[in-house]
Parts: C-alpha cells; structure tokens; sequence
C-alpha cells in the first residue's frame, strides 16, 4: 500500500490560515472580480501580507523580512523606469505580485520548492484568476527547461558556459516571459540584502552557487524531491535569464546598477521586545526593587532562565543582527538580560538598562499584601485612582509616552537591517507596543485582551523604510510550556 505523505498540523493550520485570511481581504475586489491590481490593491496585499506575518509568526531568518520589504519596491522601480519608455509593463500587477510572490514560505519557512508550490495555490484560493497569476514567475517551469538543455558537470558548476543548441533553448525560454515576469523574477533574486547593501551581479552568483549549502538535499515530497534533483541545472538557466534580463533592460535604456545603487539602504529594522522571564515570587505580588523590602525582590527561577536563553537562540538562529540590548534596572529583567546574552554573545558594553523600560510604579497591591489570586480577580489593573489612589501609582500617559520614546530612540540609531532587543515588563510592554502598533491605548480592564505579553514572551517589531511600523508577531519556542500572563 501506498505510503500518503501528510503535512504537520501546524502548517496545515498556518496554511488554513492564510488561505482564510486571503479571502477575507481580497474577495470583492478588482483583483478577483476584474483581473486587475490597481493601487488602492496593492495597499490592499501589502495590508495582508503585514496581517499574515503577524497570525503566522513565522519561523523565518531575517533576511526573507527584509526581503519581503525589498524585492516589491526594487520591482516597482524597474517598472516605473521601463514605463518611462516605450514599452509598457504593469507596474501595480508587478508590485503586487512581488509582495505575494514568497507567502509560501510563511507556511513551510525552509523547504525548498515546496512553498512557490504553495504560493501558486493560494492566490487561487484567494479568488486571483489567471490573468494576474500567469504573471508569477514559475520555479518548475523554469527546472524543466533547464533540465531539457542536458548540462554537462563542468556546466553545472560553471566552468564551462553553455553552447549553442543550449543557448538557443534558454534564449527561447526567456523570449516567452512576459516583461511582468522577467521584472518580477528580476526583482527576486537581487532583492535581497547582503554585507554590502542589495545585491549586485556577483553576490547573485555567489547566492545561486551556494544553493546547495543553504537547502535539503532530499524531501519526502515527491515534487520537491524532482526540483533538488535539477536544483543545480536551474541555477545555471537563472543566471542567464538575469543577465537577459538585466541586458533587455539596458537596451531599453534602464539602468539597473543605479537604480539598485539608490537602494543601498533601502529595508527594515526590527525592535525585539522581550517580557522577562518566569519568576520565584510563589504567587506574592511583586513591583519595582525599590519599593520591596530586600527578601521579596523577585529572581528568575529555572524556567525563566531557560525562556530567556531560548529567545536568545531563536534571535541568533534565525540570524536577526542585534546590535543591543536594553532593559529595565529591575533585578528580573537584568537576569534576563544575561540569560539571553548567553545565547547571543554581545560584548558587555552592548548590554545596558534603561529607566524608560522600567515596570510600572504601583507599589499599592505589593504594600496591601495581595495574592495574585486576588490580582487575577483585579484584571491586573492598578490605575484606578478610586482604589489606588493614595499610592500616587504612574498613570497610563506617562507609562505609554517612555514606552514609545524608547522604543522610536532605539529605531532611529539604528541601521538598516539591524535588531535591538528591549527586555522589560508586562504592562510597560503592553502599553508601548499597542501604541507604536495600533496607535491606540486601551482600557485597562481590557489591556491583557490586546497585544500583551506572556512571561518569556518576545514580539518582533518589523520598521519599514518608511519608519512606520509594517508589521509585528510573536516569538516564542514552542517547546517550551507557555509563559503566564500574572
């Protein structure tokens, strides 16, 4: 009997969700119901891919984040240059299509193949009728052609370019892509960042070369299994097709180095934001260090420990560069601090506190001797001046307002690409990043309904070059128990 080869439940759940969500946004729409992207839909995608990073929170590194940002804005500036002459492409099919292009990898983050696979499939069930999808650029048909041309080894490897039957067969295959397709494709493989800015010609190369070093070399899917055996004969098509492409554009009078040059800084940045860890307070309500008497200041226990390096781990292996990390002068979260540098390694000078992240002041439910049982039935909520109000406990404003001041501070001394982390507390976390996210302060009794953070919890705030907020999700290792909200 035939072995049936399933996926995991979790991405048959990011899957659904996606696909859900797809049809959510764009049913209704020119795009489903004309065939056409126009701008106010491209604000539209662009929406909904910020929406399915955040239900997704994918398990990506974050080069495909900054990617997701580069390659539709390296696109539209190909096509707004091309449309300056005269051939006519669709710069907001092109657009749009780039920032779709790589969803599938927010369901199988690694799996070579697999996800373009999946990228196809869902713009159809999201309602997207051929006349938008024909234009993706398609992986298997460009394996197949490769295949077709029967490279030799040295061919494979680049030590010996193809000859004259090959070259007619390739020059057929990229004859028949539409100029949509040749600038999206384009857009693909250089938008990308490396050491020294968005990719040029010779990192490109250098990129496809090392496909085999950054995927698996076999797959339990068949389909996949086909595509890693040409993996290698692809990668040869694509560089000639890139550089058809880059010498179609030139004869059309676009530049793509300088256009590519003017992006050199162009991508996101990403704020980590991290809740400290769990905690030995065996259930006593706890505040700032300075309001405790010194036998309940509250420490880390092992689990928390373990919290914070996993997130550490997760930053480093998902290869987010951070350049900092910043927490609250409270003694929880200077221990979280240290547990998640093991894994990270900074030096010691890149590791400070900040009073901006400090926990609330609210020494009343510490001083009245609250259990959390009794905070629990409190909603967590310390702001009532009718209840707290001789404590003279830091109100909502005030808390909010140094959430964001260091949060845009540690934004702007930041470069493109780089990472900061902010390690702080539950409600100072909460109030911060339903402001920068939503622009919106919620009503106490409601903030653990919004954005709000678990112990050990981390959010990746993704900045767009715009400097706004694109998008945000958590970050957690799922195989830890999950973190308590009190």
């Amino acid at each position: 009997m035939e072995k049936v080869i399933t996926e995991a439940p979790e991405t048959i759940q990011r899957y659904e969700t996606l696909k859900e969500l797809g049809k959510e946004f764009f049913s209704a729409t020119p795009i489903t119901q004309e065939g056409v992207i126009k701008p106010p839909d491209v604000q539209l995608i662009k929406s909904f891919v910020s929406e399915a990073i955040t239900q997704t929170g994918p398990e990506v590194w974050a080069s495909y984040l900054e990617h997701v940002v580069i390659a539709p804005e390296l696109g539209t500036r190909i096509a707004e240059a091309v449309s300056a002459t005269e051939q006519h492409v669709d710069s907001n099919l092109i657009e749009g299509l780039l920032w779709l292009h790589d969803i599938g990898r927010l369901v199988t983050p690694g799996a070579y193949f697999r996800n373009d696979l999946i990228d196809l499939r869902l713009l159809r069930e999201f309602g997207f009728p051929p006349s938008l999808t024909d234009h993706m650029f398609r992986l298997d048909e460009l394996l197949e052609t490769a295949d077709s041309l029967a490279m030799t080894e040295d061919q494979i490897s680049f030590k010996k370019g193809l000859d004259e039957r090959q070259t007619a067969l390739a020059q057929a295959y990229f004859d028949a892509l539409s100029p949509e397709q040749r600038i999206i494709n384009l857009a693909d493989n250089l938008g990308k960042r490396g050491e020294k800015g968005i990719f040029g010609i010779d990192e490109f190369m250098r990129y496809l070369q090392s496909q085999e070093d950054r995927y698996e070399h076999t797959s339990r899917w068949p389909s996949v299994e086909w595509a890693i055996e040409r993996r290698q004969q692809g990668a040869v098509l694509q560089a000639f097709v890139i550089r058809q492409t880059i010498q179609w554009l030139s004869e059309l009078g676009v530049d793509v180095e300088s256009i590519m040059s003017g992006m050199h800084d162009y991508g996101p940045r990403f704020i980590v934001v991290v809740r400290h860890g769990e905690l030995d307070n065996q259930g006593r309500l706890y505040n700032r260090d300075s309001v405790m008497k010194p036998e309940d200041i509250v420490h880390l226990n092992e689990t928390g420990q373990l919290q914070m390096r996993s997130i550490g781990t997760l930053i480093k292996t998902r290869k987010f560069r951070v350049n900092q990390i910043l927490h609250s002068p409270q003694t929880r979260t200077l221990e979280s601090a240290y547990q998640l540098n093991i894994s990270l390694g900074l030096p010691d000078d890149a590791v400070s506190g900040r009073d901006d992240l400090d926990e609330v002041f609210a020494p009343g439910p510490y001083k009245e001797n609250l259990t959390m049982k009794e905070w629990v039935v409190l909603h967590g909520n310390c702001y009532d001046e009718k209840r707290w109000g001789e404590y003279h406990h830091e109100p909502i404003d005030k808390i909010t307002q140094r959430g964001r001041d260091v949060f845009w501070q540690t934004a702007a001394g930041m470069t493109t690409g780089e990472a900061a982390v902010l390690i702080s507390h539950g409600d100072p976390i909460a109030w911060m990043l339903n402001s920068v996210i939503n622009d919106e302060v919620p009503d106490p009794e409601e903030l653990r309904q919004k954005i709000y953070p678990n112990k050990g919890d981390g959010f990746i705030v993704i900045i767009g070059p715009d400097g706004k907020v694109f998008s945000h999700y958590t970050l957690t290792d799922k195989s830890l128990p999950k973190g308590t909200s009190f």
